[in-house]
């Protein structure tokens, strides 16, 4: 008997891990996720529970999805745990016939068919392995029992950005333009060069272009017959984003680094790249010696470096922590500790807290034993035109490394801490787990005088899953984006109605602008009023529709809410049909809109039977809309 129901599935290993590796956890399953936070991925922890042939995912203390194990693989890109199924029939634990894929509620032009015997065949187009707002790219080929073959193409903002051919082995041959593997709005690059029999082999080219301009070289390098990276090679830093453009550029002998290698940063000041750190390997491609990195949440407004020795691929001894003001010219020792002979830090460490920016950073203070933190643990803060730290939380750790009792932190997926506030939340822990009452605090100072306004919190229970009612922060909230959501939870879901507020600028009321219902299995049901991806103080832009099934329905509408005429103007709208496609004529927000009102604007087209755009798309602006439109309220 055919079941219907829906699944993640995805084949990156970046972004999931297989089942043995979850083995290697706690009994919760605590691993590293990414989620998007002003349009950009941030790490985070999140949780997995294999329970009565289940997965169940945990993001701090909320099950954002409950499915049956279908795929031998975890999930770490949480926008995809929250917004991704994948809705197809299966027969005996295997999939059958048609699969499509939903995104928020739409259905994407995505999917294809299984055989009887549970393997693709035929068209499908395929959504790339790291898919979420920033990264809508397609790949579109053919499957002959199960694998690729002939002509495979990469498709991204509806033009092809990159193509191949697999043979009959689903090998890769011939000439290839791929995307690379973080490739997103504010990275988009591409590598260029041959495959034989599926290797890389001879030159490969990497490609880098701005919003708006074309694809230009900035890296790359030589791939012997074995492929084995060979020689001179310029090579992509993770950190690598359209306004901070860093590349590592070295040597390669028989596919390790051996030498003398530069960490080189375009200083756009003096449209320069400047070599701002490095060190070397040795013949076994280990880093040894003195040694300069860039921290991980590097950028043009944070330069935070971390300077030490290496011993065969360990940190050892002493290690500094510093950061660099005014386009690299004036440097400020922000944190330093030590590791042990083993890498391990031991002893007393300042560290720095990863969303530390120019205006503000924080630092935690405590102790190591053997590479993990024990007893108490300090949290200060720096803010811009403040002479001395201030202390703003801590706690301790157990013998176990696990937080433990009562705890004052930073919130942890903040991206803008700004000059004279900060979000703090406090709350006790159990081994780790937070459980009962914690508060959510916007800390502010002002002359060194410290104010704190409860904005949210709520209650975990001794599992540390959400229970009762809450008042939660947005996924994106900011200083320019103050929102909160409010509602109940009930064994770890979102339950009943949800109410979205939002602090308007200069005023400290919460003001209820949107929300709806949530089913008992959390799934958005019914009416609903949504905030547009990238809402915001002046951007306050917001989607009226239904869900049903999972899926939106019906007749959605787009409304901006505009200052001057204290009323909201109708920028868009269209129809879904009961599978959650897009169909016949539609208004909607370009894509790529500048987040300035005039540079906004939308298209205007008409859309067939499976979503394509098939005739009469125009670009429309918005300031010809406002002229046109009167004043409107929602219903």
């Amino acid at each position: 008997m055919q079941s219907h129901f829906s699944a993640n599935f995805t084949n990156n290993d970046q972004f999931c891990l297989s089942m043995n590796e979850l083995d290697q956890f706690s009994n919760f399953g605590e691993i590293e996720g990414q989620i998007s936070v002003q349009n950009k991925l941030c790490k985070t922890q999140l949780k997995v529970e294999q329970r009565n042939g289940e997965l169940r995912y945990i993001l701090d203390g909320r099950i954002i999805k409950s499915e049956k194990i279908f795929e031998p693989k975890i999930e770490t890109n949480i926008d995809q745990i929250l917004h991704l199924q994948w809705i197809g029939e299966s027969k005996n634990q295997q999939k059958q016939d048609r699969w499509y894929a939903l995104w928020k509620g739409e259905r994407l032009n995505s999917g294809g068919n299984y055989n009887q015997n549970g393997l693709k065949i035929g068209i499908w187009i395929e959504l790339q392995e790291n898919y979420w707002d920033q990264a809508d790219i397609y790949h579109i080929g053919i499957y002959k029992n199960g694998r690729k073959y002939g002509k495979w193409k990469t498709v991204y903002m509806d033009r092809i950005l990159g193509e191949g051919d697999y043979d009959e082995n689903e090998c890769k041959v011939g000439m290839w333009v791929e995307i690379n593997k973080n490739f997103n709005d504010q990275c988009q690059i591409i590598q260029k060069g041959l495959y034989n029999q599926g290797q890389k082999i001879g030159r490969w080219d990497t490609r880098f272009r701005s919003h708006k301009g074309h694809f230009e070289n900035i890296g790359g390098g030589y791939y012997d017959m074995q492929s084995n990276k060979q020689g001179l090679w310029v090579e992509i830093s993770d950190s690598f984003m359209n306004d901070c453009k860093l590349t590592l550029a070295g040597l390669y002998k028989n596919n390790r680094r051996n030498g003398y290698w530069n960490i080189i940063y375009e200083n756009k000041r003096i449209s320069k790249y400047l070599s701002i750190g490095g060190g070397n390997y040795n013949c076994n491609g280990m880093k040894q010696g003195k040694w300069i990195e860039i921290y991980s949440n590097f950028n043009k407004d944070t330069q935070i470096f971390i300077e030490g020795e290496y011993q065969q691929g360990k940190k050892l001894g002493i290690w500094k922590i510093f950061q660099i003001y005014e386009y690299l010219q004036n440097l400020k020792i922000i944190g330093f500790g030590a590791y042990s002979e083993e890498g391990h830090k031991d002893g007393k460490w300042i560290e720095i807290f990863e969303k530390s920016n120019k205006d503000c950073y924080a630092n935690d203070i405590g102790n190591y034993n053997k590479g993990q933190k024990v007893g108490l643990w300090e949290t200060y803060s720096l803010l811009k035109d403040q002479d001395k730290l201030q202390k703003i939380g801590g706690g301790v750790y157990n013998a176990n490394g696990k937080k433990h009792g009562d705890w004052i932190e930073l919130y942890l997926l903040q991206t803008d801490y700004w000059n004279d506030s900060l979000l703090v939340l406090n709350g006790k822990y159990q081994n780790g787990l937070r459980i009962e009452k914690w508060d959510i605090k916007w800390q502010e100072y002002d002359n060194n005088n410290k104010n704190q306004i409860q904005i949210g919190g709520g209650i975990y229970n001794e599992n540390g899953i959400k229970c009762g009612q809450w008042i939660e922060l947005d996924q994106n909230f900011n200083s320019k984006c103050k929102v909160l959501h409010q509602g109940k939870y009930e064994q770890g879901f979102r339950i009943g109605n949800w109410k979205i507020k939002f602090c308007f600028l200069n005023t400290k009321n919460y003001i209820e602008i949107a929300g709806g219902q949530y089913n008992d299995q959390g799934l958005q049901e019914g009416k609903w009023k949504e905030l547009h991806n990238n809402f915001y103080d002046h951007f306050q832009c917001y989607n009226i529709g239904q869900y049903q099934n999972k899926r939106k329905c019906g007749k959605w509408k787009t409304f901006y809410y505009d200052d001057s005429k204290l009323g909201n103007v109708n920028l868009g709208e269209g129809q879904y049909d009961e599978n959650g496609m897009k169909q016949g004529k539609w208004t909607i927000l370009h894509n790529k809109f500048n987040q300035q009102l005039y540079n906004l604007f939308t298209l205007r087209g008409k859309l067939g039977f499976n979503g394509w755009k098939i005739q009469g798309w125009n670009q429309i602006w918005i300031l010809e809309i406002f002229s046109k439109n009167e004043i409107l309220q929602p219903n």
